[in-house]
């Protein structure tokens, strides 16, 4: 992709141009190629004479410059070089005692830093303009003794202090993204003080996530303060003389971090823009800044304590830099250290401009340095893992634990950390994607690292995206050699029939295709116990267990949770099996040779056996090898000379991207189960016992009986009247609990309403396109509860989600008042 612009920076000394718009482009470009590996990004700014055949030759060639600009037929690429602060043209700034200084974000911490130390400079009057209202003052001294907000507090004592010193602070409240409240703040300002001495713009809101998950109000709401309220700053005040202008940008305006589009885009407007009015004779510079230690965005979102291509820079030493650039007369520097460290780390390919030959030549003698200091030495480094079941871990798990160790320099770690919040950051992605190609051959895209963002995680998407980087595996202790003789067991082994109750596929395929949050393991295995009976009986329990969890029925069905109890962690719902005639028998085991016993004889009496199991020994699943869970699986055959057992279980398969659940059958060893049980407090295995006949016709009257309860009572789900207790809230934060209660109550209606409509199929449309409709909105709900998590926010309950919860409401309604009406005319 070729982004062509014209005249957007001055190349040369000649040229008096440049275009903040198209240098905000050109910096989206980068990320997008950051994130997109797909996607290669060039940024081309020519100038009125280059022709169709030398923009054409540019934009086919094999260059890797990401930025070129042609002026007069020659090719200029950017360079990363110092600025001599010592020599050069100095122009002297005088802090004045009258008149005022205006400093947007001037209540946040660099603003307020800022603030003080221009006070120091001799500052008479300094306004701060911020898009949050201070209190009035005479609460200031109330506030602090109650001492409730120390945000607030931290403020009010800075703003003291300052005025200690002598100069006197204002506060005033305004978005200056806003043209009718900036010019209301500007000309109280200006009626006020006669005179602006200087304006310094340190107002913006952090970027975060990646393009592909962003919404234009998300993105706009990063742009809004830095390029609208830039614009409108200089065009409010473009008649004041103004001794100086200054913007407060970032070095990500010349980064290409993923999840940093929306702020890079935002940043590099102001730094072209501090070239374009410097050329209309007005004083303007724009300063790139790493993060500040302990105060601004960076530490309020913990960053200052991330590695970064530039050092985290000092309060202190960002003053002393701030005051030093400002008499530079340059329009645009990077105020910081390289971490040559760190740009040692990043691939050639990264590296977005052409380093000037000092900062080159220090660059190759610290990775000739790195490379005499590490040649004695492993590639990795060892890390110790921990929060693996019995302390065992995979090859993959293990790797991808030394590639974080080495990255953020910690020797333990959890499978189930968090990548960023161990204090990896978007640069030290790229890293560890550039390490994982190096140890496994792997290509990674970043955005998978985004979503991926733990060792277990990341390990099963490595599995799933390439199998072979899991093959040659370690086996270092006694369970995992119990995995090594399971693998000498294949789908293909044969059981005699005797020891083996054969299971019909019509009852499989009413279970596979179906997600966790809708049937979990052990619901499957009661669903093809109660298959055994009828199908049409396995298709009645599905629809009860996805009405009886969808909607609240204790006024209908009584004591309905009196009776519940958990096996290995999953709800057995006696209740609902004593509807079919049927009865949860949990039995325990004393020893691991009795385990078999147990089973064996079970078996032999045809019934199959519910028994505890783990995904890191399921076949063809995701977590085989990967990933230890708890978990069930259906026992339903046996061969005692070779100490196999045959296993009804699910298998994880990516289709189309989409994780797809598929029922089926395959084999394990009597040695993985001993494993399994060996680790468990109390040995417990489970099997339905037949209670009662039942008649099919009476469980479906009982299901339209609940149908019309729910229709008469106006009764709404679980999952909307839990959603609007989260919109009602006052924070519309979502945690992980919660996240996981969502997906519960939303997955019962979805197995309700898919299992309805398999029973409907085409004889009634309108019930299958409200059914369709319904699911859809269920997933989009779903989503954008899982983003919300992800990014760590409170949902934003904008008019869009509004409306599908409203909608969802109304279509669910709908539906089963137009299934209670049909279904008396339906044969069950």
């Amino acid at each position: 992709m070729a982004l062509v612009t014209r005249d957007t920076y001055s190349v040369n000394e000649h040229e008096k141009k440049a275009n903040p718009d198209n240098a905000a482009l050109f910096a989206l470009g980068r990320v997008i190629s950051a994130e997109y590996r797909s996607i290669r990004c060039r940024g081309i700014d020519i100038d009125s004479d280059t022709g169709s055949d030398i923009l054409a030759r540019e934009i086919y060639s094999e260059q890797t410059s990401y930025l070129v600009a042609i002026r007069d037929g020659r090719r200029y690429i950017q360079e990363l070089g110092r600025l001599d602060m010592d020599g050069g043209r100095h122009k002297e700034v005088d802090i004045k005692s009258e008149g005022v200084y205006i400093i947007t974000g001037g209540l946040g911490g660099i603003g307020l830093e800022i603030a003080r130390h221009i006070s120091r400079k001799g500052a008479g009057n300094v306004a701060l303009i911020n898009r949050t209202a201070m209190p009035d003052r005479d609460k200031w001294a109330s506030i602090l003794k109650a001492n409730v907000d120390s945000k607030l507090c931290k403020k009010i004592s800075k703003i003291n202090s300052i005025e200690a010193n002598g100069t006197a602070v204002y506060t005033y409240q305004a978005d200056i993204s806003l043209r009718d409240q900036l010019v209301g703040v500007i000309d109280e300002i200006r009626s006020k003080f006669k005179k602006i001495n200087g304006i310094i713009h340190c107002a913006g809101m952090a970027g975060e996530g990646l393009l592909a998950v962003k919404s234009q109000s998300d993105f706009s709401k990063v742009l809004s303060p830095k390029i609208d309220g830039t614009y409108m700053l200089d065009n409010v005040t473009k008649d004041d003389e103004i001794d100086f202008f200054v913007t407060f940008s970032s070095i990500m305006s010349i980064l290409n971090v993923p999840g940093q589009g929306d702020y890079a885009t935002a940043n590099a407007y102001m730094d072209a823009f501090a070239q374009w009015r410097g050329f209309q004779g007005k004083r303007t510079v724009s300063i790139s800044w790493p993060a500040w230690k302990d105060t601004g965005m960076a530490a309020e979102y913990k960053a200052d304590k991330n590695k970064s291509l530039f050092k985290p820079i000092s309060v202190e030493q960002a003053l002393s830099d701030f005051e030093l650039i400002l008499k530079s007369g340059s329009s645009h520097v990077i105020a910081g250290e390289i971490d040559y460290e760190m740009l040692s780390g990043i691939s050639e390919e990264v590296q977005l401009f052409k380093l000037e030959d000092d900062i080159a030549a220090e660059l190759k003698s610290t990775v000739n340095t790195n490379r005499g200091t590490t040649a004695n030495m492993s590639p990795l480094p060892r890390v110790k893992l921990k929060g693996g079941v019995s302390g065992c871990y995979t090859k993959l798990e293990k790797i991808i634990g030394n590639i974080w160790g080495a990255i953020l320099e910690i020797g333990e770690i959890s499978i189930h950390d968090d990548f960023y919040d161990l204090g990896g950051n978007s640069l030290l992605s790229i890293n560890m994607a550039n390490k994982l190609k190096e140890q496994l051959n792997v290509e990674i895209d970043i955005n998978n690292l985004f979503e991926h963002y733990s060792i277990a995680d990341l390990a099963v998407y490595i599995s799933e995206k390439y199998p072979e980087s899991t093959q040659d595996k370690s086996f270092e202790d006694d369970l995992d050699k119990a995995v090594a003789n399971q693998e000498c067991v294949t789908t293909n082994t044969v059981l005699p029939e005797s020891n083996k109750i054969a299971i019909q596929d019509s009852i499989i395929n009413q279970i596979s295709g179906l997600m966790w949050r809708q049937m979990n393991c052990l619901d499957r295995g009661f669903g093809v116990l109660i298959g055994q009976h009828s199908n049409e009986m396995l298709r009645l329990f599905k629809l009860f267990l996805g009405i009886k969890r969808c909607f609240n029925l204790e006024g209908y069905l009584g004591g309905i949770y009196s009776k519940q109890t958990f096996y290995n962690g999953n709800l057995v719902e006696n209740q609902l099996l004593e509807s079919f005639g049927l009865k949860a028998c949990v039995m325990k085991v004393n020893t691991l040779e009795s385990l078999h016993a147990t089973i064996c004889s079970y078996i032999d009496k045809g019934k199959p056996v519910l028994v505890c199991f783990d995904e890191y020994y399921t076949f063809y699943s995701s977590f085989y090898l990967s990933k230890h869970t708890n978990h069930l699986a259906l026992v339903n055959g046996y061969d005692s000379s070779k100490k196999v057992y045959s296993v009804i279980d699910y298998n994880h398969l990516m289709q189309n991207g989409s994780k797809i659940i598929n029922y089926g059958q395959f084999y394990t060893t009597f040695n993985v189960i001993e494993h399994i049980y060996s680790n468990m407090e109390s040995m417990e295995i489970l099997v339905l016992e037949k209670q009662q006949d039942v008649v099919i016709s009476q469980i479906a009257n009982k299901f339209t009986g609940i149908l019309e309860y729910i229709a008469e009572n106006k009764l709404q789900s679980e999952d909307l009247v839990f959603i609007r207790n989260i919109m009602e809230s006052e924070d519309h934060y979502l945690d992980t609990e919660s996240l996981n209660k969502l997906y519960f109550f939303l997955g019962s209606k979805e197995l309700l309403i898919n299992t309805l409509k398999e029973h409907f199929k085409e004889r009634h449309k309108d019930i299958i396109s409200m059914s369709n409709d319904i699911l859809e909105l269920s997933n989009a709900l779903i989503n954008i509860c899982a983003t919300s998590l992800i990014r760590g926010r409170s949902i934003r309950f904008d008019n869009t989600v509004v409306n599908s919860i409203d909608n969802m409401c109304k279509t669910s309604t709908k539906f089963i008042k137009g299934i209670k009406e049909y279904i008396h005319n339906t044969v069950w």
